[in-house]
């Protein structure tokens, strides 16, 4: 059963973990946690507990989150949120311009990803033309 808590501090241990470089296992290990294992990912104890498993400093991630570190960098990012729309969750934000809310077929993430990038990153050929060595997975030619 999954565990209805609020996230605020499991998104202070995010911006924690970040410090240290491990910002991405934080949040898949809180997801894996909430979503596959019911864990309580607003309970300190369970953060410390998930901390350390991730290598991080008990006593670092205790007084962190017991002293309401990193709250500014949270309120700063809901107040992104909003100003961007974001009303839900899930919810996605590419390059900033376009935003994909709810649970979506793959069809419209792959159209949003092809339009994102075509903007943002035209293909410029600027050597036309087989005069160069051509490399592929078997070295090159």
């Amino acid at each position: 059963a999954i565990v209805v808590a609020n996230s605020f501090t499991a998104h202070r241990f995010i911006h924690l973990a970040k410090e240290h470089g491990l910002g991405a296992e934080a949040k898949e290990a809180l997801l894996s946690a909430h979503f596959e294992k019911g864990g309580d990912i607003g309970s300190i104890d369970f953060l410390v507990r998930t901390g350390t498993g991730l290598g991080l400093d008990e006593a670092e991630v205790r007084e962190a989150l017991e002293n309401g570190r990193f709250a500014e960098e949270v309120r700063a990012d809901i107040a992104e949120a909003r100003a961007l729309g974001v009303s839900g969750v899930p919810f996605f934000v590419l390059d900033r311009k376009y935003g994909i809310s709810g649970a979506q077929p793959a069809e419209v993430f792959g159209e949003a990803l092809a339009r994102a990038w075509a903007e943002r990153s035209p293909l410029t050929v600027l050597a036309p033309g087989a005069d160069g060595a051509a490399c592929g997975p078997e070295g090159c030619s």
